[in-house]
């Protein structure tokens, strides 16, 4: 990453309980310091994500909110994202819009990301299914103001949750549609909506994921940048490898004809 020209990157997933949480897959706090030591280093910002599709992070204390961002603080740490997929339940999402609000006093210069997942109906309307609704009405409820909305435009399970174009997702298209959909039926100012689409193939279909191509990296950051979104992440530099195409692979992209950190590369032409 310190030498692909990216300035900005997401570590991800902090889990469990706030100051004592855990990384999972035999990753330390201790390797994550490590590992914001080197960013640090090559003066390169990043933001520290918890949550995730197979984790929960949980923050009942404010003490213990400040304790976990100053344990991975720096001059180049910008934001904290909650990546809210699983079970939570209200009163714990309720805590962590809480904690966000009053950590603020403290650290008011970060960004406070909430990451959830989305429907792209081309017909508008609500793009979350309820968790996202729940998420966006405790930050209504709490008078959160610093925060984004970052819905994850990725693993559309059938057609009629995506912009249909010659008879499959078009997963470009389906992102931006997901941003006006969140803009016109939430109200929410497109400056506060961010989007992370999956690069090359998502998890649906089983055998072959709907496709998301370096034509559509044109397509979301040409968006975003028209309509000044908050920003663009993607699912993941980890994944930004060439595999043939096949099921949904957490090492490369399935897409097979990127080349290595192909989608980073088209991605930095757009937008940094």
């Amino acid at each position: 990453m310190t030498t692909l020209g990216l300035n900005v990157v997401t570590l991800a997933f902090a889990n469990g309980e706030c100051g004592s949480e855990n990384w999972g897959a035999g990753t330390t706090i201790s390797n994550v310091v490590s590992i914001i030591n080197t960013l640090v280093a090559a003066k390169k910002k990043y933001i520290i994500s918890t949550g995730g599709e197979n984790g929960v992070f949980t923050c009942s204390s404010d003490a213990n909110f400040l304790k976990f961002i100053k344990t991975y603080q720096s001059a180049y740490l910008i934001g904290i994202d909650f990546d809210i997929e699983t079970s939570q339940t209200r009163a714990q999402v309720d805590d962590l819009v809480s904690c966000t609000k009053n950590a603020q006093a403290t650290y008011p210069n970060l960004r406070y990301s909430f990451t959830v997942s989305s429907f792209a109906k081309s017909t508008g309307g609500d793009p979350f299914p309820p968790l996202g609704g729940q998420v966006l009405n405790s930050i209504k409820v709490s008078g959160l103001t610093n925060y984004l909305i970052n819905p994850m435009t990725m693993c559309y399970t059938e057609l009629s949750q995506c912009v249909v174009s010659g008879g499959t997702c078009d997963m470009g298209a389906s992102a931006n549609q997901v941003a006006k959909n969140l803009h016109d039926y939430y109200s929410i100012p497109y400056s506060k909506i961010e989007v992370t689409p999956m690069i090359g193939g998502n998890c649906f279909p089983k055998a072959q994921g709907y496709i998301f191509t370096l034509n559509d990296v044109a397509t979301v950051s040409n968006f975003a940048k028209a309509n000044g979104l908050a920003g663009v992440h993607f699912w993941s530099l980890e994944r930004d490898n060439d595999c043939p195409p096949g099921p949904a692979n957490w090492k490369c992209n399935t897409y097979g004809r990127a080349g290595l950190y192909g989608f980073t590369k088209k991605f930095l032409t757009y937008i940094q």
